[in-house]
């Protein structure tokens, strides 16, 4: 099974447009998500940024397979959770750890009111494209 081919298709976005939270954190908005793109106290990593908008141009695809990825692993009910997953953002970089073409989508789901959820992503190139992998949850 393949993941979602990271199109070449770039959202338009000024760096005028981004806004600076924190010492190092540069966030944009688009179709109501937030996007979170590490850099430095001067700007966004170019490189994040780049990944970021081509993620954000097809931003529904990665949503929903992070959904179907967290679906089949987990058993809400455990949490005391129920209802639909609720996308809260994307974030790039904020791992330094992380490569370049690593990224997180962030989850919160109705009555787990102390967990935020994500599911990690990795673009491989083709033919595998970008897959989910590694998740977890993290106390609010």
């Amino acid at each position: 099974m393949y993941g979602i081919q990271l199109g070449c298709e770039l959202i338009p976005l000024e760096i005028s447009e981004l806004r600076r939270e924190g010492w190092d954190d540069w966030l944009f908005g688009w179709e109501s998500i937030e996007f979170v793109v590490a850099g430095t106290a001067e700007g966004p990593d170019a490189l994040r940024l780049d990944v970021a908008r081509r993620v954000a141009a097809q931003a529904q695809h990665f949503i929903d397979s992070a959904i179907k990825h967290l679906d089949a692993a987990i058993a809400k009910e455990r949490f005391g959770a129920s209802g639909d997953w609720m996308v809260q953002g994307f974030e790039f970089g904020k791992n330094p750890a992380d490569s370049v073409n690593e990224f997180e989508v962030w989850f919160v789901i109705d009555g787990d009111i102390y967990g935020r959820w994500y599911v990690k992503f990795q673009d491989h190139g083709p033919p595998l494209g970008c897959t989910p992998g590694a998740f977890s949850r993290r106390g609010a």
